[in-house]
């Protein structure tokens, strides 16, 4: 604990599925969050970042390294990496996101003030539309 509301994670982590914080964290390493963890403030990674599925991040996330979001995650603020940013379909961030490399989002994501890139460009992905038989007659 660096103070009342801070928490410190020292070394590169794993967090389990679930797990929740109502301080700001900062990671002293590369973290990996599980799948529906929740911050209840903001978050800080002193390496690179993999967010799974479902995670809400009410406040900012900057990171020192690169960014791989997964799918439905929602950043309640900003997403502020000198890396590259990969945001997954159906991700919301509610302030920008400013990258020292690429940016690669999903066209159905939502980023309320804007993508910055500093170097490199924006990627925009389309989400695969699956088609399925009408008949039996139809499967191959």
């Amino acid at each position: 604990r660096l103070s009342g509301d801070f928490v410190r994670l020292l070394s590169d982590l794993s967090l389990p599925d679930g797990f929740v914080f109502k301080e700001n964290v900062v990671a002293e390493g590369c973290l990996y969050v599980g799948d529906r963890c929740h911050f209840g403030k903001s978050l800080k990674v002193l390496g690179d970042v993999a967010v799974g599925f479902g995670v809400v991040i009410d406040e900012n996330l900057v990171v020192e390294g690169n960014v791989n979001v997964l799918d439905e995650v929602v950043i309640g603020g900003s997403v502020d990496a000198r890396g590259d940013v990969r945001l997954g379909e159906k991700v919301f961030v509610g302030g920008s996101v400013v990258s020292g490399g690429y940016v690669e989002l999903f066209e159905n994501c939502e980023v309320v003030a804007g993508v910055f890139p500093s170097r490199g460009a924006v990627r925009v992905l389309k989400v695969p539309t699956i088609e399925f038989p009408s008949a039996i007659e139809d499967v191959g």
